[in-house]
């Protein structure tokens, strides 16, 4: 396909295309070191491949592994060397095809060259080289020439939309400058200015991102990807080459299974610029992760279904799950315990031992009554000493469904929170108790029935 120019004087311009893609400033004005002898004259992608890209990338490091019989031959890029036939023409289109299929392929090529998104085979090309640099414009190059950006993604591409919970979607940089916003259902990061409301860069991360934390020191930020169980690193240095790209993917897999050990992540909270926690939703833990190491050390247990909102402040780190429950349930027990309170019928006859099954609507004469019951546990907020890492206090009764938590600087913890009233019906069973419903609504109800 043909493919449009790129203007070299000394720098490569982004397009707002490519500026979006790679999140390089601001779009119009941004800018990477320069990638040609800068005399000013219109370079294409074909080009700038053959003069850049291929000797000094592709057959200068990538060729070794990324070949036939390699050790990378089982990945989606495979080049031919350089004593090979029309090698030019074939591996420009493996880049290509690359970068149009895969998603955030562009961010994929540069962190992994940079030896970062899980390479084996290290760094090949230094982050802020001129090498680095090339294969940036080249790549924004391929793109602004096909006339979409990599969030848009392949036509006829794409997946349902999972619903993947939210907390913290939004931080902001120490200094106010600039606000990063998980945007779900388009798999980026967009970064707001804050003076103007205007969009300022969107950056490509993994699928359903859904919680955004900015590092203390204010030179990165993270984002948790739900669907993608891992963390997308971006670079927000303002002096950096790279700003506002990824520049790690953090995940965690069992080298024996081939599993996921960083299931379903939500909440991010740093504890320093060394130490940071991250929710593992699905599991009921959250996951210690050593920032420069980008590795998981240990696991929090959390013994409540669903966490989510995490928080530091100071040196104490808190949690809460989404679904800590309320003490609540239907009255059956063994027959022996039943007391006519908090136990109203004999769960094995009517239930676990049912005619029928387990099915308790084949069973009758009972009655059940929704209790709280004071042995049930009702675990809401957990408390952990950041420098030990050690479970220092759990709270409870404070609500069912515990969406968001805030700590000020006095230690009081604010959370968002929805109590469940299932148990307002209360002795549904044993003394005819209707659905909790206004005096109001139950006349009219009433007239309704009365009137068939």
């Amino acid at each position: 396909m043909p493919h449009t120019p790129i203007r070299l004087h000394g720098v490569v311009r982004l397009s707002a295309a490519a500026g979006v893609l790679l999140g390089v400033g601001a779009f119009a004005q941004s800018s990477v070191p320069a990638v040609a002898d800068g005399d000013g004259s219109d370079t294409t992608p074909e080009q700038l491949f053959e003069s850049r890209i291929s000797p000094a990338i592709v057959q200068a490091k990538c060729v070794y592994c990324h070949v036939a019989g390699g050790a990378s031959a089982g990945t989606r890029l495979v080049f031919l060397p350089a004593a090979s036939a029309n090698h030019l023409a074939r591996n420009f289109e493996t880049l290509e095809n690359f970068v149009a299929r895969v998603p955030q392929g562009t961010a994929r090529v540069l962190a992994k060259i940079a030896g970062d998104a899980g390479h084996r085979g290290g760094e090949q090309v230094a982050l802020g080289s001129e090498d680095h640099a090339a294969m940036q414009g080249f790549l924004s190059g391929l793109l602004e020439s096909a006339g979409r950006l990599p969030s848009q993604g392949v036509a006829g591409v794409g997946y349902y939309n999972y619903e993947s919970p939210h907390s913290n979607p939004i931080a902001v940089l120490p200094d106010g400058s600039l606000a990063y916003v998980a945007n779900t259902p388009a798999d980026t990061v967009d970064v707001i200015d804050s003076a103007t409301d205007a969009i300022v860069a969107r950056v490509p991360v993994g699928i359903d991102p859904v919680g955004v934390a900015v590092r203390p020191d204010g030179r990165e930020v993270w984002v948790s990807n739900h669907v993608s169980d891992s963390v997308s690193v971006i670079d927000a240095d303002p002096n950096s080459p790279t700003r506002h790209q990824v520049l790690a993917t953090i995940q965690d897999i069992d080298a024996a299974t081939k599993s996921t050990r960083f299931d379903e992540p939500v909440g991010i909270a740093f504890a320093s610029n060394l130490k940071a926690y991250v929710a593992l939703s699905s599991s009921n833990r959250v996951a210690v992760v050593d920032v420069l190491r980008r590795r998981v050390v240990r696991h929090l247990q959390i013994t409540a279904q669903d966490p989510r909102a995490l928080a530091v402040r100071g040196n104490r780190l808190y949690v809460v799950p989404f679904e800590s429950n309320n003490q609540t349930q239907i009255s059956g027990c063994w027959k022996e315990n039943i007391d006519g309170a908090l136990c109203t019928f004999d769960a094995r006859e009517h239930v676990t031992e049912a005619v029928g099954g387990a099915a308790q609507s084949l069973s009758t004469g009972y009655v059940a009554d929704i209790v709280r019951h004071p042995d049930i546990p009702d675990r809401d907020l957990y408390v952990f000493d950041t420098a030990t890492d050690v479970l220092v206090e759990v709270a409870d009764t404070l609500g069912t469904l515990l969406y968001g938590i805030a700590v000020d600087s006095s230690a009081q913890v604010f959370i968002a929170q929805a109590e469940a009233r299932n148990d307002a019906n209360g002795k549904a069973g044993t003394l005819g108790h209707g659905p909790a419903i206004s005096a109001k609504s139950r006349r009219r109800m009433g007239r309704g029935l009365a009137g068939r």
